[in-house]
C-alpha cells in the first residue's frame, strides 16, 4: 500500500520523510488551514488495522497532548484517515541527536551534558504529570 499525499480531506500536505520506526513513518507535512508546517506520524498500515495497537497509538497521542515543555514535541492533533492512523506533532527542525552525531562525530563533554540534561527536565516533567511510562519498581543495574 502506498503513503498518501495528503490526510484529513487535503488539510495536511505531506511532503517528505522525516524517519521511520518499526512501527510508523514520520512525514514533514504542511497543514493547509493554519499554514504551518508540522511533523505526522502515520502508523503502518498492517498495525492501524488491529484495534489494540491502533488504541495503543492514540493513547499515545493524548498523553504526549497533556503534556507542555520546551523539551517535550507538542501534539496538535490525532484523527485516522481511511487505513491511516496518524498523530500532528510540532516540527522540530535539525534532525535528531543521532543525525547530529552522524554530522559531528562525538559530542564535546559540556554540550553532551547540556543535551542530557534538557532530555532530564523533559522527562522529569512526564514523570511529574503522571503520563511518563516509568514504573517505581525499576532497579538500576
Amino acid at each position: 500500500m502506498t503513503m498518501p499525499t495528503s490526510l484529513a480531506d487535503g488539510r495536511y500536505l505531506l511532503v517528505s520523510g522525516l524517519g521511520e520506526g518499526g512501527m510508523a513513518t514520520v512525514y514533514r507535512a504542511y497543514d493547509q488551514r493554519l499554514q504551518v508546517w508540522r511533523a505526522i506520524k502515520i502508523l503502518a498500515p498492517q498495525y492501524a488495522s488491529k484495534p489494540k495497537l491502533r488504541s495503543r497509538f492514540e493513547a499515545e497521542a493524548q498523553t504526549m497532548a497533556l503534556l507542555e515543555h520546551r523539551n517535550i514535541v507538542r501534539v496538535y492533533d490525532v484523527g485516522h484517515d481511511g487505513p491511516y492512523a496518524y498523530i500532528v506533532m510540532e516540527l522540530v527542525e535539525g534532525g535528531s541527536l543521532v543525525d547530529w552525531l552522524e554530522r559531528n562525530g562525538a559530542m564535546p563533554p559540556r554540550l553532551a551534558v547540556d543535551v542530557i540534561v534538557q532530555l532530564c527536565r523533559g522527562i522529569e516533567v512526564a514523570h511529574k504529570s503522571g503520563t511518563a511510562p516509568c514504573r517505581r519498581d525499576w532497579r538500576w543495574m
